[in-house]
């Protein structure tokens, strides 16, 4: 996977496919916190290192409305655990997850990662989404942005 430049890589279709990443990690405070819908996420950390914090979407607040394009929320939470993806190690990420990637390891370091995005079915995302959580006017989810 060394040998792929950053981009997207169709697998199947819109159902799964496949995104290099490469940028430098960043300080926590200036990385984002996310929740998908639709996706589950298999990162694979091919070079650098970084911290990924992680809680349930239950111990979150919304930042910003569902947006669509992107299968992502912003969210706030305070009460994130952190792992560390070092080169070669892989983590999976689920709906119920709130995720921040990009966090700095001891150093700042330029990072290269495969994210391979899976599209669940309804079935395998759970009861409920968090935007009935949280904004339980359904007319109010959708791909607004604030």
């Amino acid at each position: 996977m060394s040998n792929y430049a950053a981009g997207v890589y169709k697998i199947e279709g819109e159902d799964i496919f496949l995104k290099i990443q490469s940028y430098s990690t960043n300080d926590k405070g200036n990385c984002k916190i996310e929740v998908h819908r639709d996706y589950a996420d298999v990162q694979y950390m091919i070079e650098g290192s970084e911290q990924l914090g992680y809680a349930h979407k239950s111990l979150c607040s919304p930042k910003t409305y569902y947006d669509k394009t992107t299968d992502m929320w912003l969210v706030n939470c305070d009460e994130l655990g952190y792992v560390i993806q070092n080169e070669g190690c892989f983590c999976i990420v689920f709906p119920d997850d709130a995720h921040q990637s990009a966090c700095i390891y001891k150093t700042s370091c330029n990072v290269k990662k495969a994210l391979i995005k899976v599209r669940l079915e309804p079935s395998q995302r759970g009861a409920d989404t968090f935007g009935e959580m949280f904004f339980p006017d359904k007319s109010a989810v959708g791909s607004h942005r604030e």
